[in-house]
């Protein structure tokens, strides 16, 4: 998967502890247990490797924030929302759903 400068530090320290994507075909193909390689924006050149440790689908994005609002890096929810939908559209949402990929740095 392919993460922004910020989010890969992140993942690289420790410190995120979750990923939250859509829940597309790629990712509900994902299982708990399997190792997922990271790689940061936007060379792709370096890169990490985790474990998922859990996965946490739901409807929306706000439903995702109210079970998960210490994980979004103290973003408050709307600007979590604002961020998810930079990267996903409404549409997108609906579609598919979301998830809560719980990841822990091998």
């Amino acid at each position: 998967m392919k993460l922004t400068p910020e989010n890969f530090e992140k993942v690289k320290s420790g410190e995120k502890k979750y990923e939250f994507r859509l829940n597309d075909e790629k990712r509900k193909a994902l299982q708990v247990g399997e190792r997922v390689e990271f790689a940061k924006l936007p060379e792709l050149e370096m890169s990490v490797i985790a474990e998922i440790t859990s996965l946490h689908v739901f409807k929306n994005f706000s439903d995702l924030y109210q079970h998960f609002p210490e994980a979004v890096n103290g973003y408050s929810e709307i600007e979590f929302l604002d961020r998810m939908y930079s990267y996903y559209t409404k549409i997108e949402e609906e579609k598919y759903g979301v998830v809560a990929i719980g990841i822990l740095l091998v």
